[in-house]
């Protein structure tokens, strides 16, 4: 089972969490670190699809999907731009 999460580049860059709804109604809270790039996927171990003639469950992932601003002001590009240096 696949979960798309859109963070901020912010939240990207400095690692944060977020709230995943589960199948059974309760919501799940997943820290995760700093990531590299969009797209990236985390692995959640038992919290995915119930297995079937078991009392398992499959694993949950968590797959990230970066969102960019729209548009940064002069100054917003001037410290990136320092930043990146």
């Amino acid at each position: 089972m696949i979960y798309t999460a859109c963070i901020s580049l912010y939240s990207a860059l400095s690692g944060s969490q977020v709230n995943i709804p589960l199948l059974n109604g309760i919501s799940y809270t997943y820290n995760y670190p700093p990531l590299n790039g969009t797209g990236q996927k985390m692995k959640i171990s038992g919290l995915g699809m119930p297995i079937s003639k078991t009392n398992g469950k499959g694993d949950l992932y968590v797959k990230f999907e970066i969102s960019l601003p729209s548009h940064l002001s002069t100054n917003q590009v001037e410290l990136l731009n320092d930043v990146m240096r």
